[in-house]
């Protein structure tokens, strides 16, 4: 493939032959009969991953060093071929009796090219910056660039890119259509509420809050230049890098991505939520920094990472998780929970509580996190019925599916959920053929807890290394109060400082789980 005459073009930079392995997964893909969705969205990443080395090799040839750090891209484009290859020749018997651990292989293959993706994504922003210093000092006419505290090169007031209007601050600028705003960093100006200049930049900061300003300059420095050994996590609209603070400190940093609006609305929710609640359930927000196209959040840092990464994500899943430490986490979660429907201002319905959304202290303290989607009520309210349904698929109440109402009642239901899974420590389990489209994405765990339990057999649910604990009682009983909030009707699941009464005491539950949501 031509590559526009370049003198040194990426197949010689990387020493590899990036671009056929990608045709080989787009042609591979193409000829999956089955699960064609998984098979799509890794063949959409190596299609972009295709279309930003292009994109880099055309403007950024003069600068090997950045191609550096990207040797591991051949062997995650290897994985993923050989992904779709397996699953295509593979029996429907292998398929279905591996159906979670080929879901988590495809799930880990597409984290994998979100990662670099987003490195090469970076790369395209500093090129797309760089070019827009360059051709700002041609058109200044002996003008000298400013230099901002960060040390970044910047226009200076009086060029084109820091006197644009309200109609042009939003032009694009490159061909893939990724948003880069012609502005001066300056321009984010100190507000008492975040406010837009365009239909996606957000003039930020707060006053009275307490919250630190930090440079971009000291972030980079903390993560080692957002270095892949820094990172320690990936959401849908986030990287989360840790960090140390030049006084020892250790945080936890979020930076946005930047691909569409979402980030910025979810960044907005964290930093409008986040700084209003003072527990020790829930994450503390020391700082931001909003720079040129940089949205970040500065964390309190949890050194025991989510609570999803010791029920079910490798080696960290086979470590002793003794019950008194899930019995503590769990008790935390509840609090945590209680605090935010009943007793913070205005009262807030989290939206998305689940084990990933868990953070672990050095003691094993929960902290709630992630309040990207979550919703302040208005005063008297118990829900949002704003018709659209966000949050991850097994945890999502059936009346906030159906209807688009999110109530506190839904995040019962999610904690429900996560406390079935905290206890069997198992991902919803490969769902029986006879179960319909809808149940088997969100019922098995339900169904399987359910099922043992009016079956006597609720020790068959309990994760095995749990057997010999004194304490078999009470986690059979904590599976039935589990069981009370993934209720199908939200009016029979019981409230937070309800469950928190039930999970203190000694006696039995007297009211009796019915069938729960998603069992059909």
């Amino acid at each position: 493939m031509e590559l526009c005459g370049l003198v040194t073009n990426i197949t010689q930079l990387l020493g590899v032959d990036i671009f056929g392995l990608i045709s080989m997964i787009e042609e591979a893909a193409r000829k999956v009969k089955q699960n064609e969705e998984a098979c799509k969205q890794i063949t959409d990443r190596a299609s972009m991953i295709k279309i930003r080395l292009q994109w880099l090799a055309s403007k950024s040839f003069e600068h090997p060093e950045m191609w550096r750090p990207m040797q591991g891209l051949k062997s995650t484009l290897r994985r993923a071929y050989r992904l779709i290859i397996g699953y295509q020749h593979s029996s429907y018997v292998y398929k279905f009796c591996c159906v979670s651990d080929l879901a988590d292989e495809f799930e880990s293959v597409q984290k994998e090219m979100d990662t670099w993706n987003q490195h090469l994504k970076d790369f395209q922003d500093d090129v797309m910056f760089e070019f827009t210093v360059i051709d700002n000092r041609q058109n200044l006419h002996g003008n000298r660039n400013t230099i901002s505290q960060d040390g970044a090169c910047v226009p200076p007031a009086g060029s084109s890119a820091s006197h644009l209007n309200n109609s042009n601050r939003g032009k694009l600028v490159g061909d893939l259509g990724q948003f880069h705003l012609l502005a001066d960093p300056s321009d984010f100006t100190i507000k008492s509420q975040i406010s837009r200049c365009c239909c996606w930049c957000p003039h930020i900061c707060y006053k009275g809050i307490g919250l630190i300003k930090f440079s971009f300059s000291q972030l980079v420095h903390a993560t080692n230049y957002f270095s892949l050994e820094n990172k320690i996590g990936l959401g849908g609209s986030s990287y989360v890098y840790k960090g140390q603070l030049k006084t020892g400190l250790e945080v936890a940093i979020k930076r946005a991505l930047y691909d569409g609006k979402i980030p910025i609305k979810h960044f907005k929710n964290e930093i409008e939520l986040i700084p209003m609640l003072q527990h020790p359930n829930v994450i503390k927000l020391l700082g931001y920094c909003i720079k040129k196209r940089e949205m970040i959040l500065v964390f309190e840092y949890m050194p025991n990472g989510s609570l999803d990464s010791f029920i079910y994500d490798g080696v960290r899943a086979r470590e002793a998780l003794e019950w008194p430490k899930r019995r503590q986490i769990i008790k935390g979660i509840a609090q945590g929970a209680k605090y935010l429907h009943q007793l913070c201002e205005p009262r807030i319905i989290h939206g998305d509580l689940k084990p990933g959304n868990i953070l672990l202290d050095s003691g094993f303290n929960p902290k709630i996190c992630d309040f990207g989607i979550s919703k302040a009520l208005k005063p008297g309210a118990d829900e949002d019925c704003t018709g659209i349904v966000t949050g991850s698929r097994g945890f999502i109440a059936p009346e906030y599916m159906e209807q688009g109402c999110l109530s506190i009642k839904s995040d019962v239901y999610s904690f429900g959920v996560t406390l079935l899974q905290i206890i069997s420590r198992k991902r919803l389990p490969p769902p029986p053929l006879a179960l319909s489209a809808e149940s088997r994405y969100y019922g098995p765990l339900n169904k399987w807890a359910w099922d043992l339990c009016a079956a006597g057999r609720l020790l068959d649910f309990i994760d095995t290394s749990l057997h010999g604990e004194p304490q078999n009682a009470e986690i059979m009983r904590w599976v039935k109060i589990a069981l009370l909030c993934v209720q199908e009707n939200l009016e029979e699941r019981p409230s937070m400082p309800e469950i928190i009464v039930m999970l203190s005491s000694e006696d039995d539950i007297l009211k009796q789980p019915n069938r729960p949501a998603y069992y059909d």
